[in-house]
């Protein structure tokens, strides 16, 4: 799963959703209105469980 590292969340969630696989997000700061999040980590539990940790950034991401 350490290729969704880096990812915009809702792409992540999106890749997840697609492939079936359940997941739960912890944010590891506060969000600000605005702010960019993005995966800043991804571990399996083990029931499969995918805990993506997410956090806020202030700058715009290049596509």
């Amino acid at each position: 799963m350490d290729h969704l590292i880096g990812l915009k969340l809702e792409d992540a969630i999106k890749e997840l959703n697609n492939k079936g696989i359940s997941f739960k997000i912890v944010s590891n700061n506060h969000n600000v209105e605005g702010d960019t999040v993005l995966v800043t980590n991804a571990t399996q539990l083990q029931d499969k469980t995918i805990v993506l940790t997410v956090g806020s950034f202030i700058f715009k991401l290049k596509d």
